[in-house]
């Protein structure tokens, strides 16, 4: 991403404003913007320079009706030349607007219009003719086309039974309306109420860009679905018929809870290749249309919105046919018979005998069929023959769907318990986690004072090795006169300033002598020795508490410039830890609670540690209170799902109230902080009150 405030970026920009900048400066805007886009570059370049074209000259001199045609009939230049110079052209217009107020007075982009514009949709490549003649001016569609489809009674059943495992009903009637009406997934998702005729069944046209969602009447049961789910409240409000709806949520609930991939798994080796998403029902399904219904190919790109019925004459659709399905003969009315027919072999192939009972198949709302009040609409043995209608359903067709209605009552209940089970085990995953953190934690408490503080002193010695060095080759460098200075010398010594920016001159601190060889083996001692070592300088290097009392901290002591300040900010502690000084306390975690407790430092707001005991008791309390709500919805979830967290539960040995709480607390962890601050400040008191001044 180019920042505003690069001279280069600026340089850019102002060239573009006045309509100057040059073919390669261009490619190079894009990368600015993109630095992945170097790939489409390159090749483009290339060409650009195989064709003779002097990359130096202005981009609007190829930006042009001339040049252009030039490119479409060079031999240096493919399809993918054009494909490549699209994404460029996007990616400099994307750059130019994004950083445009970089410059003054900046113009509207102005490489826009398709007069100067050489691809996408009214461009210059495009005006040369047009797919058939021009084919190098157009995208080349890579076909993820099945090698072949399987029957209708075998596809069909398994859409139903993903569907049915989908727990959330509109997702479940968003991707019942794709398998009756195979639009662009993004079509469905984002179907607004005002777009449809619901006395009438129409459905407006719609386009975006290049593509066209058709204008079309809709069969019965996709319409019905329609105006059921632009009733709910939710849809009402937002004017979207499948509110939220996105393509990524009907894919995720296809694979994750209706497992499509794995039911299609048997029939990967007629297919060609797996199930990958909602994207392949408008595979699927146009398949099933041209294949097994007949449907001619016109008819199946009219209603996917590849061609208006109107534009196409003799010829047959080679969009859809070449990528979806395989020529037939051209039929007049053949979208909407297409769809009626579709309907019908969906009902068939999925075990119901009218287009009432389909909506029940799918456990989707529609009321105006499967209210007792609807008529009957038979769906005939023969499906290119219509539709009868009765009043009311026969014994047969009535215990019929009684079944289903039983049969989507104990998916419901089983798909109900399918989520529990995913919450359930991320709640297990987390806690496992926390019990991790937990562990860990305790094992950085209970370790050997020496031999937390032989890491400290190890990581001090580092530091000062390390700031030495680098103050050694500032002196170096500052020896050789400014301009002398070679670019990278210059860079170097830029960078070794800023590193030792703030920090306190090496010369002033000492490091220690012989440390790891000292003879000195009581800790107490040694740490005297230290003292008297930095007392030497009238500097710290580490917080004195810190050296005290063993813990690992990091920073400086704030404000202390004598052993005495910094001893008594041990009474009158200082934060530390990485808690910012304004951090409530109920934000702290827990274990930074507890190891302030246990070392009598501060963290944040928080003060002295015996005021951490009353915020610990109040998360005890809670917790306590989250372990009996856990406790009574273990009553909810399956079998199943209770023997395995009772497993859990044992190995664990704990419950967390809050995500936020990192550990489990019980009361003696609260105790034995408190009583191990309480010694560490009398240990202290006992070891060092020779460094803190006397006050009558």
């Amino acid at each position: 991403m180019a920042f505003i405030d690069s001279p280069r970026v600026k340089q850019l920009i102002q060239q573009i404003s006045d309509e100057t900048i040059s073919i390669a400066d261009f490619l190079a805007a894009s990368m600015e913007q993109n630095s992945a886009i170097k790939e489409k570059v390159k090749p483009v370049l290339n060409a650009l320079i195989r064709e003779g074209i002097d990359v130096n000259e202005p981009w609007a001199s190829l930006a042009n009706e001339d040049e252009v045609n030039r490119l479409l009939e060079s031999p240096h230049t493919t399809s993918s030349t054009f494909q490549n110079l699209q994404a460029i052209e996007k990616e400099t217009n994307i750059f130019y607007n994004k950083n445009r107020k970089a410059i003054e007075n900046p113009v509207k982009y102005p490489f826009s219009d398709g007069s100067v514009r050489i691809t996408g949709s009214g461009g210059l490549a495009r005006s040369f003719g047009n797919k058939t003649d021009n084919p190098k001016a157009y995208q080349v569609r890579g076909t993820k086309k099945f090698k072949k489809v399987p029957r209708a009674d075998i596809t069909i059943p398994k859409l139903f039974k993903a569907i049915n495992k989908i727990e959330n009903k509109t997702t479940r009637a968003a991707l019942a309306f794709n398998i009756l009406v195979p639009f662009r997934p993004g079509e469905v998702a984002n179907l607004r109420i005002d777009e449809i005729d619901f006395e009438e069944g129409y459905i407006e046209e719609y386009t975006r860009g290049n593509k066209t969602r058709p204008g079309i009447k809709l069969p019965k049961v996709a319409l019905e679905i329609l105006r059921d789910a632009a009733e709910s409240d939710e849809a009402k409000k937002t004017g979207r018929i499948f509110p939220n709806m996105t393509t990524n949520k009907m894919t995720t609930a296809l694979k994750t809870e209706g497992n499509i991939v794995d039911l299609f798994k048997g029939n990967k080796a007629v297919l060609g290749r797996a199930i990958e998403g909602v994207k392949d029902l408008r595979k699927l399904i146009p398949s099933l249309l041209a294949q097994e219904l007949g449907a001619d190919a016109k008819a199946v790109s009219q209603i996917m919105g590849h061609e208006d019925i109107g534009s196409v004459l003799a010829d047959i659709n080679k969009m859809s046919t070449g990528h979806y399905v395989s020529p037939v003969d051209l039929d007049e009315d053949a979208a909407s018979n297409a769809l009626d027919r579709l309907e019908r072999m969906v009902g068939k192939n999925a075990g119901v005998s009218t287009l009432n009972d389909i909506p029940i198949a799918f456990n989707v709302d529609a009321k105006n069929l499967t209210s007792e009040t609807a008529e009957i609409l038979n769906i005939p043995f023969d499906i290119e023959e219509n539709i009868t209608v009765t009043k009311e359903l026969t014994p047969e067709q009535l215990e019929l769907r009684n079944k289903q209605i039983q049969l989507n009552t104990l998916q419901t209940q089983e798909n109900i318990s399918d989520t529990e089970i995913r919450i359930a085990e991320k709640e297990i995953e987390k806690l496992e986690k926390q019990e991790k953190a937990r562990k860990a934690r305790l094992a950085s408490v209970s370790r050997d004072p020496n031999e937390q503080m032989e890491e400290v002193l190890a990581k001090d010695t580092q530091k000062i090795k390390v700031q030495n060095a680098l103050k050694q080759e500032l002196i170096n460098l500052s020896e050789i006169p400014e301009d002398e200075l070679t670019p990278d010398q210059l860079q170097k010594k830029q960078i070794i300033e800023k590193r030792l920016q703030g920090v306190l001159p090496v010369e002033e601190v000492e490091e220690p002598k012989d440390w790891a060889n000292s003879k000195v083996d009581d800790p107490i001692e040694r740490r005297k020795t230290l003292l008297k070592s930095l007392r030497n300088v009238g500097k710290i290097t580490k917080p004195l508490k810190s050296i005290i009392t063993g813990a690992v901290v990091g920073g400086a002591t704030s404000g202390a410039s004598t052993i005495a300040e910094a001893a008594l900010q041990v009474i009158e502690p200082s934060p530390i830890g990485g808690v910012a000084e304004d951090t409530p306390v109920e934000d702290i975690p827990s274990s930074e609670l507890l190891r302030s407790m246990e070392s009598g430092e501060r963290i944040g707001t928080t003060g002295k540690f015996m005021n951490l005991e009353p915020e610990l008791n109040t998360r005890l309390a809670a917790q306590e209170q989250q372990k009996e709500i856990f406790e009574g919805a273990k009553g909810r979830v399956p079998d199943r799902l209770r023997r395995f967290t009772a497993a859990r539960e044992r190995e664990q040995g704990y419950y967390s109230a809050d995500p936020e709480l990192d550990v489990s607390l019980t009361q003696s962890d609260i105790d034995r902080a408190k009583q191990s601050g309480l010694k560490v400040k009398e240990k202290f008191l006992e070891e060092y009150q020779g460094f803190i001044p006397q006050t009558n």
